[in-house]
């Protein structure tokens, strides 16, 4: 009876002692799983610590050890990323809603299709979580563009920004955008000006005004196609007269030239003999023989 009940106890003892070692285990791997995090590929972790906030320190990708239960680690990527507005976004890209609507300095309406290109900087990650927050797009980089976007388009011709200035329109775009998120340690990469759509009746001024010119254009060079072939004529016009202007010089200093022209311009089987400056004899009309006399009939 005795040997039973110490068979016993040893077998409770036994359970006891495996599952404290198992709960012990659980613990320890609980607070191993807390105490580390990775940081995957093209992310930056921020820490945020119960007792003091966010730590000014952005962890690198790979595995990390931390206070466990007290340090809260925020992933953000750090790879760039594009925000569009108004354009149909393509895949990965952020969509960022309707487009942005600004007036000319000419008092035109258009409307901007945008692609803006960024990151966040690497090194600042932590500023942008303790100051933004993660939803830092819709709150700092939607506004910003807009707004600088209108500022753009506010120094330039509605003409301007439909032909020539387009892309000057988009450096400029950049230039301001790139300024205000830096500030926010939001890097812009790039800004593509994807379409800039115009009212119907302006549009249907530009096009009005291109047939103008085109027919303009044309009409310029029928005139001048006129002017060269009357200059042509005129210069054409005073070589003859110039012609006959010396020819008469030389008829009236060599008055035997008559003979010489007439007989220059007669054909080649023509034998004739100048006699005098009066008198041109066709050997031919000579040396024919006259036609016999008819013969009267027979009585």
């Amino acid at each position: 009876m005795a040997m039973t009940t110490m068979r016993l106890r040893r077998g409770t003892i036994n359970r006891s002692l495996l599952i404290a070692s198992l709960a012990i285990a659980a613990a320890l791997l609980l607070l191993l799983r807390a105490s580390t995090v990775v940081v995957q590929a093209g992310r930056r972790g921020v820490v945020f610590s119960q007792t003091a906030g966010v730590r000014p320190v952005s962890l690198d990708e790979g595995l990390h050890f931390i206070v466990p239960f007290v340090w809260n680690v925020r992933p953000y990527s750090v790879r760039s990323l594009t925000y569009t507005l108004g354009a149909e976004p393509r895949t990965g890209e952020i969509p960022g809603g309707e487009p942005v609507d600004a007036l000319t300095s000419d008092g035109q309406k258009v409307s901007l299709h945008l692609s803006l290109r960024f990151h966040l900087d690497p090194d600042k990650v932590w500023q942008v979580h303790r100051d933004l927050g993660e939803d830092y797009v819709p709150k700092i980089v939607k506004p910003e563009l807009r707004s600088e976007a209108r500022m753009a388009v506010a120094a330039y011709a509605g003409i301007d920004v439909f032909s020539k200035e387009r892309y000057n329109l988009q450096a400029e775009v950049l230039r301001r955008v790139k300024a205000k998120l830096a500030a926010q340690n939001i890097l812009v990469e790039q800004v593509l000006v994807r379409d800039i759509i115009f009212s119907a009746q302006f549009q249907h001024a530009i096009e009005q005004k291109q047939i103008a010119q085109q027919d303009a254009l044309r009409m310029d060079y029928v005139v001048k196609k006129q002017q060269e072939e009357k200059k042509q004529a005129v210069i054409l016009a005073e070589g003859e007269a110039k012609a006959i202007e010396l020819k008469g010089h030389a008829l009236a200093s060599y008055p035997e030239l008559v003979q010489w022209e007439y007989v220059n311009k007669l054909p080649a089987d023509v034998e004739v003999v100048v006699t005098d400056a009066n008198t041109i004899i066709n050997l031919g009309d000579l040396l024919q023989k006259p036609p016999a006399p008819a013969q009267p009939p027979a009585r």
